[in-house]
């Protein structure tokens, strides 16, 4: 399972970055649940919203000091 591990704050690109990344290059597991694959980052942004996530507020997740989040953990389970 993929770990993000951070020595200092990441900027707030470098967190969308990783979020984008992982949606759509991780687990096929996701795509098996969910019933589609993220190809696009609106398709990521749209399925956070779906989730009743605001996508800024992951970003701010990803972007802490001692951030240790699987993927997994950002869209709940698979």
């Amino acid at each position: 399972m993929a770990v993000y591990r951070v020595k200092d704050k990441r900027t707030r690109r470098a967190a969308h970055d990783f979020i984008m990344a992982m949606a759509k290059h991780g687990s096929d597991s996701f795509q098996r649940h969910y019933g589609y694959r993220f190809r696009t980052d609106g398709d990521v942004k749209r399925f956070f919203a779906e989730q009743g996530r605001n996508f800024n507020d992951v970003q701010l997740e990803c972007r802490k000091k001692d951030a240790q989040l699987p993927f997994e953990n950002l869209i709940g389970g698979g």
